[in-house]
């Protein structure tokens, strides 16, 4: 039972990949992985495509590629984790300070009451 259905399966997205081909279209480009990112630029009639280090543009009418790629310079990368840290500092800092004013008003109230 299991295999006739894993075949019924098969077959059905045999013929949807074949009747589906025309509309599809692939890209890739040799020594580049992780492709991940997709934004729409509606604006330019764009697909900007953000993989490792590479970004790419495309028409979204035929997905020729616009502009070859220029490698994103690792300082770049390291920049941004830069400041993804300190972004995370601050925010622990302010809970720090959060919790520090908390602490004061509890004090304050404790001595009022006596």
């Amino acid at each position: 039972m299991t295999r006739f259905i894993f075949s019924n399966v098969f077959l059905f997205l045999s013929f949807l990949s074949s009747a589906l081909s025309p509309w599809i279209s692939s890209f890739s480009r040799p020594g580049v992985r992780d492709f991940s990112q997709l934004t729409l630029d509606l604006t330019r009639n764009e697909l900007i495509v953000g993989a490792r280090n590479f970004l790419f543009r495309l028409d979204l009418s035929n997905m020729s590629l616009i502009q070859a790629p220029g490698r994103t310079p690792a300082t770049d990368i390291s920049e941004q984790a830069s400041v993804e840290e300190r972004l995370r500092r601050q925010s622990v800092e302010k809970e720090r300070e959060e919790k520090d004013n908390e602490r004061r008003g509890e004090r304050g109230s404790q001595e009022s009451e006596r």
